[in-house]
């Protein structure tokens, strides 16, 4: 491949991660976007407005690509894929608890595979970490 960074097998093996790291940084900049508008406006208990839950999943999704594009040539990439996948599983589980206990909203379901999704990466991201720590794993 000339002219850009060679798919190593570090990287190609992971497009549910990529996907859903592009997921959170779009779902991050749509309800950012879309604070104060009553069209999207869900009747749930907010810990935040609509704003910073959107900022906060912008920034995780893109905390994760990062960790994702330099996954293995620094040691401390699998441990922090594994925390950002972490806490973009319990971001999305608390978005799909406020969505169910919401009237007339059914996108809690959807909600719950993303975070389902975020669960296995992390799961993926804490085998890379410990195979980091044995010395299996990286360049």
């Amino acid at each position: 491949m000339s002219g850009g960074a060679a798919v190593t097998g570090r990287r190609k093996d992971r497009p549910l991660e990529w996907f859903l790291a592009g997921y959170s940084i779009l779902w991050g900049g749509a309800a950012y976007l879309a604070n104060g508008d009553p069209n999207v406006r869900v009747d749930a208990p907010m810990l935040f407005d609509d704003a910073a839950w959107g900022g906060v999943s912008a920034a995780l999704g893109v905390a994760h690509m990062v960790c994702l594009l330099i996954n293995g040539t620094m040691g401390w990439t699998p441990a922090a894929r594994l925390f950002v996948t972490a806490v973009n599983a319990g971001f999305f589980a608390k978005v799909a608890a406020m969505l169910w206990f919401a009237e007339g909203v059914a996108s809690s379901v959807s909600a719950t595979y993303v975070a389902v999704g975020f669960i296995w990466c992390a799961y993926v991201a804490g085998q890379d970490a410990a195979r980091m720590r044995l010395g299996s794993y990286g360049l």
